[in-house]
């Protein structure tokens, strides 16, 4: 590995000292010998190393240095050889977020079908028990009291067939409620799995898909991932 220092060089922190040359030393590191040597490149204020008596010594030649070696170029710019050694941040990727609109989207659409069947199925109980006490009524007024030989036996005839009628009604209604409510589960259970951080998992509960977009981020603090939007 080798590392130009000066203000052109490609050292991993800026250098701007006027004191400082473009390229003012060379640093070189043999990973195989685990043999670092430091370089100075006949520039004007020269290369100085901090030596054991606490002064700083200029260099001529190539000198061998450690990771705690404190090295001064020009006037005032100090730094550790260690520091050369810090490799650069990569640039965080974003993350694109697209198909979360469509998760959000989805599951609001549905949402609002299933509120809306839970409603239809209210009214639905209502005209079934509606129904049935006309059905009963018109039995009555229609069909003599002794349809069935005996008039007792004819109001309990007229009464358990308006009865029957209206239990199967109910419970035709209570098959889809209890359909509705599976599909409102596994709605739910759809949001929770797919409305996530692609990053950490985490969820957004209800919060909009417009606000996690404005915001660029993960809301959770051990991720903060930052999104972005490409259709």
């Amino acid at each position: 590995m080798e590392i130009i220092i000066g203000k052109q060089g490609n050292q991993p922190f800026p250098i701007t000292e006027s004191s400082v040359s473009r390229r003012h030393a060379v640093f070189r590191y043999n990973k195989q010998s685990g043999k670092m040597t430091l370089t100075d490149t006949q520039s004007l204020n020269g290369t100085w190393l901090l030596g054991s008596d606490g002064v700083f010594h200029r260099i001529t030649a190539e000198t061998a240095v450690t990771p705690q070696t404190l090295v001064r170029v020009g006037a005032k710019t100090t730094f550790h050889i260690k520091d050369l050694m810090v490799q650069p941040k990569e640039p965080e990727q974003a993350i694109n977020v697209a198909p979360l609109r469509q998760v959000y989207e989805r599951y609001q659409m549905r949402r609002v079908e299933l509120e809306n069947s839970a409603s239809n199925l209210m009214m639905m109980r209502m005209a079934v028990v509606t129904v049935g006490g006309l059905i009963g009524t018109l039995a009555a007024v229609l069909l003599p009291e002794d349809f069935m030989g005996d008039p007792t036996v004819g109001n309990v005839c007229k009464a358990v067939v308006t009865l029957v009628l209206v239990v199967v009604g109910l419970l035709a209604v209570s098959h889809k409620g209890h359909t509705v409510v599976e599909q409102r589960n596994m709605n739910e259970r759809y949001f929770h799995k797919h409305y996530c951080c692609p990053r950490c998992g985490y969820h957004f509960g209800m919060k909009l898909y417009e606000n996690i977009l404005a915001e660029g981020r993960c809301p959770n603090h051990n991720c903060k991932a930052k999104f972005v939007e490409k259709k």
